[in-house]
C-alpha cells in the first residue's frame, strides 16, 4: 500500500466524527421534541377534561340565564369546576352558543380552558412553554312540555281533562302506566302486552314560573275527587267537555315539588313543604260553573301557595292514586300569576274534543333542531264514525313516520302534517309518530305543535287516552 493511499484512508475516517456529532445533535433534538410533544399532549387532554367537566356542570344551571351567561350561576359553576381541576378563572372562558339564526341557545354552554405548558428540551431552542386551549360545548334539554300554554290545564276548556286510573284498572281503559295489564288480546296481535318501563308511578305536571316573578303563586286542583260511577260526574255549564269519572272510588294524590338544578330530571325534586292533597270520593253539586282559582266552590281545592325564587323555574306536581280498584278519575289544575301548566313528558287524559278541535300537543323549541322526537298515543280513537288524529308541526317542512303497537308495525309517512285514522284501530294499543327535525328547524314565535281531531258527523269524541313524548338520546351530553 502506498503512502498516498494510507493518508487518504486516514483522512476519510476522521471526517465521520463531525458528521456523527451533527447527526447525534439532530437525533437528540428529535427525541427531546418528541418528549416535549408528548408532555404537551398529556396536558392538553387534562385541559380537555377540565373544559368537559366545567361545561357539563354549568349546563345544569340553564336555561335560567337571560340574556347572556355573564355573571350567572352557570358561569360561576364553570369557573369552580375548572379551578378544582387546576385551572384558575383567568384561563377559563364561559360563553353562550348561538343558533343558526343568531339567537342564544338557552340549553347549551361553551367553556374554553387554556394553559401554558412548560417544556424541557425545547428550551434549548428558546421555546420555554407551549400554549394549549380546548373547548367543550354541553347541552341539557328539559322534558318536553305537553298539552298546555296557560295557567289552567286539563279543565275541559281546551279539549281535554287530565286523568288517571286506579291500580286494578285494565290498561285498555286508556292508561298504560297505572293498572294491571290487558284483559285480553287486543287488535288481534297481543303485541301490546309489553308496557313502557317507567321509573316512577303516576304522572308529572309542571308549573312553570318565569324569572323575576314577584309574589306567591297559588295552585289549585279542579274536580280532583272521584265523584261517582257515571260517565259525566258533573256537567259544568261553562265547559263543553265534561270530566269523566267511572268504576269504583279511590283516592287521587297531588304533591307539589320544589325547583332544583336538574332541569332534565324532575323526579328527584324534593317535596314542597305543605303542598299535598289526598282527595278521596266526593259528591259534587250539579250543574255548576267552574272558576279555576275560586276555592269557595266545592269542586275547587286549594293545593298550596308557593313562593318562587327570583330565577323562576318549573315546580313539578306528582299525581298518583291510592286504592287497588277498577276506576278512573278526571281532574284539572290551575294557578295564579303569569305561569303555564303542562304535562312533563307524558300525560293521561280524557279527550273530549269534537270534530275539528285543535289541541296543544307539545312544545318543541328551536334548540331541538337535528334531534328525533317521537309522539306516542295509547288507546287513541275509541269513537266510531271515522276518526282521524293529525299532528301539525310548527315547521311545515318536517316529515314523519307512523308505526303501530309495541312492535312498531309500519303504517305510513307524511310531510307537513302527520295524520292517522284512529277509528277503533288502536283500542288498547299504541300509535307512534316519529319526527326527524332538520338542522334548519324553525318555529318562532310559537313552537307549540298542535293536534287536530276529526270525527264523523254527529260523533262526539270522548276517549280515555295517554300521550307520551320521547326525545332520542341523552338529555345531558357533550356535543363538542
Amino acid at each position: 500500500m502506498s503512502l498516498a493511499s494510507s493518508e487518504r484512508t486516514f483522512r476519510d475516517e476522521g471526517a465521520t466524527l463531525p458528521l456523527f456529532a451533527l447527526m447525534a445533535l439532530v437525533l437528540f433534538g428529535m427525541v427531546g421534541f418528541a418528549v416535549d410533544l408528548g408532555w404537551v399532549y398529556l396536558n392538553a387532554s387534562r385541559v380537555q377534561n377540565a373544559s368537559d367537566a366545567a361545561a357539563l356542570a354549568a349546563v345544569t344551571r340553564l336555561p335560567t340565564v337571560t340574556p347572556t351567561i355573564a355573571g350567572s350561576e352557570a358561569e360561576d359553576l364553570a369557573y369552580e369546576l375548572a379551578n378544582v381541576n387546576g385551572y384558575p378563572a383567568t384561563e377559563v372562558t364561559v360563553a353562550n352558543t348561538l343558533r343558526p339564526n343568531g339567537a342564544i341557545n338557552r340549553y347549551q354552554v361553551k367553556v374554553t380552558v387554556a394553559d401554558d405548558v412548560p417544556t424541557f428540551f425545547a428550551r434549548v431552542f428558546g421555546i420555554d412553554s407551549m400554549r394549549v386551549s380546548r373547548t367543550a360545548i354541553a347541552e341539557s334539554l328539559p322534558p318536553i312540555a305537553l298539552g298546555g300554554q296557560s295557567a289552567t290545564f286539563g279543565d275541559g276548556a281546551n279539549g281535554f281533562w287530565a286523568a288517571i286510573n286506579a291500580g286494578a284498572t285494565n290498561y285498555e281503559h286508556g292508561d298504560p302506566f297505572n293498572g294491571v295489564g290487558p284483559s285480553g288480546t287486543w287488535n288481534g296481535t297481543g303485541t301490546d302486552s309489553i308496557r313502557a318501563n317507567r321509573s316512577t308511578t303516576g304522572y308529572w305536571y309542571g308549573v312553570s314560573v318565569p324569572p323575576g316573578t314577584a309574589g306567591p303563586i297559588d295552585v289549585y286542583v279542579l274536580d280532583g275527587a272521584h265523584s261517582g260511577n257515571n260517565s259525566n260526574s258533573i256537567r259544568y255549564s261553562n265547559r263543553t267537555g265534561q270530566p269523566w269519572d267511572g268504576g269504583s272510588s279511590f283516592t287521587t294524590n297531588f304533591q307539589v315539588h320544589q325547583v332544583d338544578d336538574t332541569l332534565y330530571d324532575f323526579t328527584d325534586n324534593p317535596p314542597y313543604p305543605g303542598c299535598v292533597e289526598n282527595l278521596g270520593a266526593d259528591t259534587y253539586p250539579t250543574p255548576g260553573v267552574l272558576v279555576p282559582n275560586n276555592d269557595l266552590l266545592p269542586y275547587v281545592d286549594h293545593l298550596c301557595t308557593i313562593n318562587p325564587p327570583l330565577a323562576g323555574g318549573v315546580f313539578p306536581i306528582h299525581v298518583t292514586t291510592s286504592g287497588n280498584v277498577n276506576g278512573w278519575n278526571s281532574f284539572g289544575l290551575s294557578a295564579t300569576g303569569p305561569v303555564s301548566i303542562f304535562g312533563l313528558g307524558s300525560m293521561s287524559l280524557s279527550n273530549t274534543s269534537g270534530s275539528g278541535d285543535t289541541l296543544s300537543l307539545m312544545n318543541i323549541p328551536e334548540e331541538y333542531a337535528g334531534r328525533t322526537v317521537t309522539a306516542s298515543f295509547y288507546d287513541a280513537g275509541d269513537a266510531s264514525g271515522g276518526t282521524t288524529m293529525q299532528v301539525n308541526p310548527a315547521d311545515a317542512n318536517i316529515s314523519c313516520e307512523i308505526t303501530r303497537y309495541d312492535n312498531r308495525q309500519f303504517v305510513g309517512t307524511g310531510t307537513g302534517t302527520c295524520s292517522v285514522n284512529t277509528d277503533g284501530s288502536y283500542n288498547g294499543g299504541w300509535v307512534h309518530m316519529e319526527f326527524d327535525l332538520p338542522a334548519t328547524y324553525t318555529c318562532a314565535p310559537n313552537c307549540w305543535w298542535t293536534l287536530t281531531n276529526t270525527v264523523g258527523t254527529g260523533v262526539q269524541l270522548h276517549d280515555r287516552t295517554t300521550w307520551l313524548v320521547n326525545l332520542e338520546g341523552n338529555p345531558v351530553h357533550l356535543i363538542q
